[in-house]
């Protein structure tokens, strides 16, 4: 006998402020059981994943905290022209953020990767998480780089290791990465691979966030 397997649930809320979000909008299969609503109701349902369409996240910062109260799964979504304002929805325990024209073309990817990871940062944002994440921090003038510091990375990571963090922390795509370094794309993945497990992490987006999150960093400005 077959095994049944239940459709993800996914609850869409929306505020945006100019345009709204329609199931014929995404194209998502029917293994996605999804429900559109105007707000979230505490301790009602349970869902795998809560999508917030929010064009300023921290004005809805009493919507969001219902939700982690419930520990559901949040991702943020927001406009393009918004992401800026949005990258300190990361202070809260957010499980994704991507903007609006990147859901609408990849939902279905994004919603089979967030069943397998814990974070989904949409890919292009590392280097703008990087340089947001810290003008939070300091309220400074544009960061030109990331180095590391040496004093706060773990004992017994490699030179080669620090060199591929560093190239990651700033944004380098793989290609980016071999022509710098002087290895095969093949070669730069098996090495991402490898620093990403002894991290202990799920991907190249969480590694990045961990280095960032535990003051592995420092800016060049």
């Amino acid at each position: 006998m077959l095994k049944t397997v239940e459709p993800q649930r996914l609850l869409f809320i929306s505020h945006l402020q100019n345009e709204q979000i329609e199931e014929a909008d995404l194209y998502l299969p029917d293994s996605y059981d999804v429900t559109f609503a105007d707000t979230y109701v505490q301790e009602q349902e349970e869902y795998d994943c809560c999508f917030f369409f929010l064009n300023d996240p921290g004005s809805r910062a009493e919507l969001l905290e219902a939700a982690f109260t419930d520990k559901q799964k949040v991702v943020i979504v927001t406009p393009q022209e918004d992401i800026d304002r949005s990258f300190h929805s990361l202070l809260y325990p957010i499980s994704g953020l991507i903007t609006l024209e990147w859901f609408i073309s990849n939902a279905e990817a994004v919603c089979s990767s967030l069943q397998h990871q814990d974070f989904y940062l949409e890919p292009g944002l590392h280097h703008q998480l990087a340089d947001q994440l810290s003008r939070l921090q300091t309220k400074a003038k544009p960061i030109r780089r990331f180095q590391l510091d040496e004093q706060q990375i773990p004992a017994g990571m490699s030179a080669r290791d620090q060199k591929l963090l560093t190239y990651l922390i700033n944004g380098y795509s793989t290609s980016q990465i071999a022509d710098e370094m002087y290895y095969s794309a093949k070669t730069v993945k098996s090495y991402v691979s490898h620093l990403i497990r002894m991290v202990q992490v799920p991907d190249r987006t969480a590694l990045v966030l961990h280095a960032l999150k535990n003051e592995w960093v420092y800016d060049e400005r």
